[in-house]
């Protein structure tokens, strides 16, 4: 482009240097978008502006223009997004991708723009796909990029588009993705994408740029020549720098048809063509298995490799085919294989030469494809090949060695099985020796506790007859022999009060004083065993006698307080109360060389608490009660509060004094506790 007519400045000049699109519109504006912003021209009036994006919301850096069909000007921007022109600002409008909103852009490096059908607005993108928008003043697009999908690109970098033929047809370039076609609907829903790249016939997937010829064929520049493409037929022909082009590489969307001419912008200049090219004529060059390396002259036979259909090869034995294309065009030949008719083809590029060192025992079907000079892929004769296992991974040694590993798994379990039947047999007679044992001691505990309830009513029954036997011996000495006495006493006196002789009278004296003596031993010894009192006059007065008797006679203090409200109709409970008070008397007058005694009796809780404290000398309750010939009277009163459901409680220290506690229930219901 010559500036020097152009009224523009050196700096402006100089941003005109790197154009990327130019776009004449219907009222003769050149508008041109380059690296540096967008310029305006208007040739009629020799005005020139240029939209300074520092100084306003103008584009920067723009790779493409377009112009729709109500006559709006759109940018696309490099990295900024989508511009619409504002004539009555002579401003634009700017739209960018928004994250959350599926309806906005999917990228902001716009690469070229066609308007499809009026309406439809196609953007081609750098890393977002295509977007198919509509504007209502809003811009609502649906983007349609690569993926896994039947409907998806090869790439999502779009450098061409192409508006075909068809309705709803659309052409897209990609870089690295091949050609597609893409047919949609009236809803702008994708029905239905046809794509083709190398496998299919290409020379390169960069697709740069694209036209149509006037005899319906499709013709795209890449970055490995140019290619022809008769849509209805799939036919392709390909043109290489071998066939006469100054260079393979080609820019993008560098194409324009001229009259009856195509050209396309390269490396190295304008390449040119006529718009009629005549179709290759020359059948494609066929594609053999030229050699086999690797395997030694028997395996090999005298058959050569291209007329072989079969070959067999040692297990983990590499060898390496070569292949060759049979045409003397200019240019390297390319080649593809597989291993299987339903798998993928695998490139080898223009290495002549597979080698394979890695297949697994089995049968495989080689296929192997090449061409050369522009021409389609031709197919060699396909050879099957089969990788013979050695001995001992074939099959009928792996399924015997199988079948001993299971019948010595079989053994090793039925072994096993019977090893964990005699351990549990074992484990069985352990267990009902233990439940034997279990039982016998369960059996022991039942006739231990049984053998001491009856121990305890034969105590009980021991107790019983000895205040029987303590009543009948105190009745017995009160009244009979105490009546005797009496009456020896009564007849002494009267004899003394006669008239004897001197001596006489003495030991008359003597014999009543002895009989005094044994009246007063035998009413102490009848109160010991038994006081009448108790069952003649109640607990408490037949206590407060004994105390009272027991003070006279031992010259010891006792303080005593009975409960007058103390009441135990039953006889059993009363003498207890009565042999606990006089047990831990007995022992006090006997042991603790105490100065003072205190004997308390009060009804309480439904029962009679008693307490019995001196301030004696002391002992160890443990040494005491569990020495073999001491605390037997002590023993035979707990036992007695015991079965009477009471509790019994002694507390004492050397030189702290002695308590003796006990409660009775007047029901027999409590239960029994020993803290002592």
């Amino acid at each position: 482009m010559q500036h020097k007519d152009l009224p523009v400045s050196a700096a402006e000049q100089a941003r005109l240097s790197g154009i990327t699109d130019l776009l004449r519109t219907p009222d003769g504006t050149l508008w041109a978008s380059t690296n540096e912003g967008v310029f305006r021209w208007n040739e009629a009036r020799n005005a020139f502006h240029f939209y300074d994006p520092q100084t306003s919301q103008a584009p920067g850096y723009s790779f493409s223009l377009l112009a729709d069909a109500r006559g709006r000007l759109w940018v696309g921007g490099a990295g900024d997004g989508l511009y619409l022109y504002q004539p009555d600002s002579d401003g634009f409008r700017n739209f960018l991708p928004v994250a959350g909103e599926p309806q906005s852009l999917s990228d902001d490096f716009i690469t070229d723009m066609v308007v499809h059908e009026q309406e439809r607005l196609w953007l081609g993108t750098r890393s977002g796909g295509v977007n198919l928008c509509r504007f209502d003043g809003h811009l609502r697009c649906q983007h349609l990029g690569a993926g896994a999908g039947k409907n998806a690109l090869g790439h999502d970098h779009v450098t061409a588009l192409l508006q075909g033929h068809r309705a709803g047809e659309m052409w897209l370039g990609t870089a690295g993705g091949g050609l597609h076609r893409v047919l949609v609907d009236a809803h702008d829903r994708v029905f239905d994408l046809q794509r083709w790249t190398r496998e299919e016939g290409l020379t390169d997937n960069n697709v740069m740029a694209m036209a149509y010829a006037q005899d319906g064929a499709l013709w795209l520049s890449s970055h490995d020549g140019l290619t022809r493409l008769e849509p209805d037929s799939g036919r392709i022909d390909n043109y290489l720098a071998s066939d006469g082009l100054p260079t393979a590489v080609f820019n993008p969307k560098a194409t324009q048809s001229i009259g009856d001419r195509l050209y396309f912008g390269s490396a190295k200049g304008v390449v040119s063509l006529p718009d009629r090219q005549p179709q290759r004529n020359s059948t494609a060059p066929p594609t053999v298995i030229e050699r086999i390396l690797g395997l030694e002259g028997e395996q090999l036979g005298a058959k050569p490799a291209w007329l072989r259909e079969r070959l067999e090869v040692p297990w983990r034995m590499p060898f390496s085919l070569e292949f060759a294309v049979l045409g003397f065009g200019a240019g390297e030949a390319r080649f593809q294989y597989r291993l299987a008719s339903n798998a993928p083809w695998i490139d080898l590029d223009e290495r002549g030469q597979l080698t394979l060192h890695a297949l697994a025992p089995g049968s495989y079907d080689l296929e192997v494809r090449g061409r050369k000079g522009g021409h389609g892929w031709t197919l060699a004769a396909p050879l099957h090949l089969d990788i013979v296992p050695p001995w001992w991974r074939r099959s009928g040694v792996q399924g015997g060695a199988l079948a001993a590993l299971l019948m010595l798994l079989s053994a090793a379990f039925l072994w096993r099985v019977r090893e964990l039947q005699q351990r549990n047999r074992a484990l069985q007679q352990v267990h009902d020796e233990r439940e034997l044992a279990f039982a016998q001691a369960r059996e022991s505990r039942d006739r231990l506790g049984h053998a001491f309830d009856l121990l305890r009513r034969l105590t009980m029954k021991l107790e019983a007859t000895k205040e029987e036997e303590r009543k009948h011996l105190s009745r017995e000495l009160h009244d009979e022999f105490g009546q005797a006495l009496t009456g020896i006493k009564i007849n002494l006196g009267v004899a003394q009060m006669q008239t004897p002789a001197l001596a006489s009278l003495k030991q008359i004296k003597d014999a009543t004083s002895l009989v005094d003596g044994l009246i007063s031993q035998v009413r102490a010894l009848s109160l010991d065993l038994r006081p009448p009192l108790i069952d003649e006059v109640g607990l408490v007065p037949a206590l407060e006698t004994y105390l009272h008797t027991v003070a006279q006679r031992s010259d010891m203090p006792i303080r005593i307080t009975l409960d007058p409200e103390v009441a135990m109709p039953d006889p059993q409970p009363r003498i207890a109360v009565f042999r606990i008070v006089q047990e831990a008397l007995t022992n006090a007058l006997r042991h603790a060389k105490a100065s003072q005694i205190t004997v308390e009796v009060r009804a309480q809780d439904a029962g009679v608490r008693i307490e019995v404290c001196d301030d004696g000398c002391g002992f160890e309750v443990g040494e005491r009660l569990g020495a073999a010939d001491q605390g037997l009277g002590l023993f035979g009163v707990r036992e007695r509060v015991h079965d009477l459901g009471g509790e019994w409680q002694i507390d004492s220290h050397p030189g702290q004094g002695t308590r003796v506690r006990a409660f009775i229930p007047v029901n027999g219901e409590r239960d029994a506790r020993d803290t002592g």
